[in-house]
């Protein structure tokens, strides 16, 4: 059961930074990129919260090697859209059709269920939302939560 509330997206987003940017590691590079000055969103705190340190291990497991990873919000419309975009390897276009499946996962054996990403289109659905993402091999991965 979700337990929805008023969230004000930047000072949202700003006070999970230090949890993200430790659990990413030294190799990361946190970037906030907060463009949404008093925008909410009707959503539950805490699946948000863990939907967006889920995104942040991934981008950190897509950049084994170090990179960028940023948070941004911004105003799209009627909706308040979150952004989370590394600069790992990407996906390609197979990849992306399946990403949201249940169990699906490019980790290896023992280093991922796949069900990470399925439940964050799931909890974005069920809060009137939609998930897009926007990846391109060897450039890195968007994943825009609205």
């Amino acid at each position: 059961m979700l337990a929805p509330s008023v969230v004000e997206i930047d000072p949202f987003i700003e006070d999970l930074a230090d949890l993200i940017e430790y659990s990413v590691g030294q190799g990361v590079t946190l970037l906030l990129e907060l463009q949404a000055p008093g925008l909410c969103a009707w959503i539950d705190r805490g699946q948000l919260e863990n939907a967006l340190l889920n995104l942040a291990i991934n981008a950190r497991d897509a950049m084994p090697d170090g990179g960028t990873l940023r948070l941004g919000s911004r105003a799209d419309g009627k909706m308040v859209c979150i952004d989370v975009t590394d600069t790992g390897h990407g996906m390609d276009e197979a990849v992306r059709e399946r990403i949201f499946d249940p169990f699906f996962t490019t980790k290896p054996l023992g280093q991922g269920t796949g069900l990470g990403r399925s439940m964050i289109h799931g909890f974005v659905r069920q809060s009137g939302g939609q998930v897009r993402i926007y990846s391109e091999v060897g450039k890195g991965t968007t994943m825009c939560l609205y």
